[in-house]
């Protein structure tokens, strides 16, 4: 049975791709598959570190890089982590100020991962003509990826 957390991000997801428009540059390109976040670890995202990402915000889409995967406490990820324990982590990302996102769930895209929606902060503000933005993972004990 699928818990009531897990379903509604789920259908949030699906509601958010399902209503945008085809033909969006490259959240839409060929060859990207849909993947649920909660598919996505720690350990995925900081091999991806200095990578770029793909964000749609009004029909356009602004990239973002991903300066840093910060595992909290230690108890996010580690060698030989078992699977009853929590995953808790965070997300930073850069982009330039001319292209400001608010605190939202955007459709990403990356070449390595495919797309998936996301829910990001802006954190700092404006600094040296860039924005960061933040996403924070805390995930019970038995609800970590499964892929990847």
């Amino acid at each position: 049975m699928t818990s009531r957390r897990k379903f509604i991000a789920q259908c949030s997801a699906i509601a958010t791709i399902a209503a945008l428009p085809t033909g969006l540059g490259v959240c839409s390109s060929l060859g990207l598959r849909e993947v649920s976040l909660d598919r996505l670890g720690f350990s995925t995202f900081a091999r991806l570190i200095g990578t770029q990402f793909h964000v749609l915000q009004h029909q356009e889409t602004v990239g973002l890089e991903l300066i840093e995967a910060d595992a909290g406490q230690g108890l996010a990820f580690r060698q030989g982590m078992k699977r009853d324990e929590p995953e808790e982590f965070s997300l930073l990302f850069c982009g330039t100020k001319d292209q400001p996102l608010g605190q939202n769930s955007y459709l990403f895209a990356h070449g390595q991962l495919g797309r998936f929606v996301m829910f990001i902060v802006p954190v700092w503000g404006l600094v040296a003509a860039a924005r960061f933005y933040e996403a924070v993972f805390n995930r019970p004990a038995g609800l970590g990826p499964r892929m990847f």
